[in-house]
């Protein structure tokens, strides 16, 4: 009888301990699967729970890579309630987390998760990956940021350098217009759906360009007071580009408002210079060149310091090493751009000392065509520049794609190091390798190695868990759009050996960018 008592209980004991694995809601599986990386939208999302859940007590929240909720989603329920099916809206290309919150209609107790996936976002690359670049967006990318630059550049010498009315400001506005209205086209064709624009930063910056400039057409014509407005809104339209650069990633004030400042000093460099050469080109003669020539050469010698220590600040945000200078699309065009500006700057100075020289009483020369062949060459090389310029917008930082990130905690004769292939927002490689103290690898008695991500900047989001596969003795590895949100990451390692009777833990701390 005593072992039979014995033998019920060690029986109770096991179904108590089993009822308890089994009691709440939890998810069983997920089609997509949490971290699926997905080439076309899918129209529904289905979530498989271990108990029937209570819909009217449920609910499912559909995040952005920024962590910002974009919206409640509509769900039904099958099986009794096992099964939940999520609708989803039309998304455009980026990573997405759906949390959910679910309360068990079995024993009432509530449970929460997160399921995280990637829609058109392009696995992680190496360094030394090629970027394909689109020449086509480039040209027209190109084009719009010289028009805006120009506009700029003009309206403020008409404000503070010399009052002309330009005939050609018509042209420059219709151009940036145009390709104003052909970038946004050519992202809308990107996405594959023009709703999807208004939910996008590109598209609400692209299109507040375009309101700008239109108002701008408005009050062309119109003298006097409405000269500042036009500055004005040729800086908004020049300036708010940052918004959508890759400086906004950084999540960088500071990056943020010298972006602006770049933007702005090369449109008063440039638009200068083409202001001057529209003068040159007809009206050199009656043009007070004592005035106008020291006048442009404050505002230009400001602009260099403002775009010097803008871009030395900027390229050092963007640039983590001199590999990434070299062996990256970025870091080349980069090098590139630094070249024209060196010969620009070499150009700038050579014009400043001849201005000097002619137009103070030194020689008292009067033939305008050296200056005018100076101008255009310097503008020239600025409209290259300004090319390079373009293609950097369009090429991924290095910060972007980094180089991979590699971790390490060592406690109890076990080193666990983690290295992750990007800590961009999207699909990445997580590689786990288990060494003794002797730097062995560590692969018998290893149960299982897991990974939990938790995102640590909002408690709206959950955790999720993934199980690492090995590869080789005492590697482990797991690929998947785990790191879904922008922001800070806990990225905790678990691993399981049959010697102990506690996992082995290892907890990493990661940044996530956009």
């Amino acid at each position: 009888m005593r072992f039979f008592m014995t033998g019920l209980l060690v029986l109770l004991g096991v179904l108590s301990s089993y009822s308890e694995l089994f009691a709440h809601a939890y998810l069983l599986s997920a089609d997509p699967p949490a971290g699926a990386s997905l080439q076309t939208i899918p129209e529904k999302i289905t979530l498989l729970f271990s108990e029937e859940i209570e819909p009217h007590f449920s609910s499912f929240d559909l995040y952005d890579a920024e962590g910002q909720l974009l919206q409640k989603l509509s769900f039904t329920t099958e099986e009794g309630g096992l099964r939940a099916v999520l609708a989803l809206p039309q998304l455009a290309p980026g990573a997405y987390t759906v949390a959910w919150r679910v309360l068990s209609a079995i024993d009432g107790h509530i449970t929460t998760g997160v399921l995280p996936f990637g829609v058109g976002v392009a696995p992680a690359s190496k360094l030394s990956a090629e970027t394909k670049l689109d020449l086509v967006r480039m040209l027209v990318r190109w084009g719009h940021s010289l028009a805006l630059v120009l506009l700029c550049g003009m309206f403020v010498f008409a404000q503070f350098i010399w009052n002309e009315s330009f005939a050609e400001l018509w042209g420059l506005l219709g151009l940036a217009l145009l390709a104003s209205a052909g970038e946004l086209l050519l992202y809308a064709s990107s996405l594959g759906e023009l709703s999807v624009l208004w939910g996008t930063r590109v598209g609400v910056t692209l299109s507040a360009q375009i309101a700008m400039l239109a108002t701008m057409g408005i009050v062309l014509r119109h003298e006097g007071a409405w000269g500042w407005v036009r500055l004005a809104l040729s800086l908004g339209a020049l300036g708010m580009g940052a918004f959508s650069s890759h400086s906004a990633a950084l999540k960088d004030p500071m990056a943020m408002v010298l972006d602006m400042a770049h933007r702005v000093a090369v449109g008063s460099w440039a638009g200068g210079l083409l202001a001057l050469g529209f003068l040159l080109r007809g009206r050199g003669r009656s043009t007070p060149w004592g005035l106008v020539l020291p006048r442009f050469s404050l505002f230009a010698l400001l602009s260099v310091f403002v775009i010097v220590g803008s871009g030395v600040y900027l390229a050092f945000q963007h640039i983590s090493s001199l590999s990434a200078l070299v062996h990256t699309d970025y870091g080349q065009f980069l090098v590139f751009k630094i070249a024209l500006l060196t010969v620009i700057l070499v150009m700038a100075a050579l014009n400043f000392r001849q201005v000097r020289r002619d137009f103070r009483g030194e020689y008292g020369q009067t033939d305008l065509a050296p200056l005018r062949r100076r101008v255009w060459g310097e503008l020239f090389t600025v409209v290259l520049a300004i090319g390079a310029a373009s293609a950097l917008a369009l090429s991924p930082p290095p910060n972007v794609v980094p180089m991979p990130t590699v971790l390490v905690r060592e406690g109890d004769g076990l080193r666990i190091t983690l290295t992750i292939s990007s800590l961009r927002v999207g699909p990445a490689h997580f590689g786990v390798q288990l060494r003794d103290a002797q730097g062995q690898p560590v692969s018998a008695g290893v149960q299982q190695v897991m990974l939990e991500f938790r995102y640590i900047e909002s408690d709206a989001l959950g955790a999720v868990h993934a199980i690492a596969e090995p590869t080789s003795a005492g590697d482990f590895a797991v690929h998947g759009l785990y790191l879904s949100v922008a922001g800070r990451w806990q990225i905790a390692v678990r691993v399981r050996l049959s010697a102990r009777t506690e996992d082995m833990r290892a907890v990493f701390e990661v940044q996530a960018l956009r």
